[in-house]
């Protein structure tokens, strides 16, 4: 259970830190983020990478490596990942979003709990309009 909590904790630091970094990079040409140390689990192979060093430029991956071979750029955000394990951003193929006369703050609500649990991408299944106007709302940093 703890592990379980680790891995959800960085993920979602994860996924706020790319936030909040695609917002700043919008108005400022933010640095760059580096998750450092820490234990990377890949979608290529079923293993974990340990003592790795992933960097985040915007909304890009740019390099994973171990930490002793990975140069962290000047200026960078630095995310001390030692004892916790990363992941990339989990899809939910079949959510449900509230539809467009829900309340704002219900909407909010909901998408949070998606991104607080590894889910980065959600495929509406009432295929209501407004769920387009929610993508770019996220895109421009405006949503989580």
């Amino acid at each position: 259970m703890k592990i379980r909590m680790k891995v959800i904790a960085l993920a979602g630091s994860l996924l706020i830190a790319s936030a909040l970094g695609a917002m700043e990079k919008q108005s400022s040409g933010a640095a760059d983020i580096a998750f450092v140390h820490v234990n990377v689990i890949p979608m290529t192979s079923e293993q974990v990478l340990p003592d790795h060093t992933v960097l985040v430029r915007g909304d890009r991956i740019v390099e994973i490596g171990p930490s002793a071979r990975v140069k962290v750029p000047e200026g960078a955000v630095r995310i001390e990942g030692r004892g916790y394990y990363l992941l990339p951003g989990l899809g939910e193929m079949h959510g449900h979003i509230p539809p467009p006369q829900a309340p704002p703050e219900y909407l909010e609500d909901v998408l949070f709990l998606y991104l607080a649990n590894g889910i980065t991408t959600v495929r509406g299944m009432l295929g209501a309009p407004g769920q387009m106007d929610l993508r770019e709302r996220a895109n421009r940093g405006e949503l989580l």
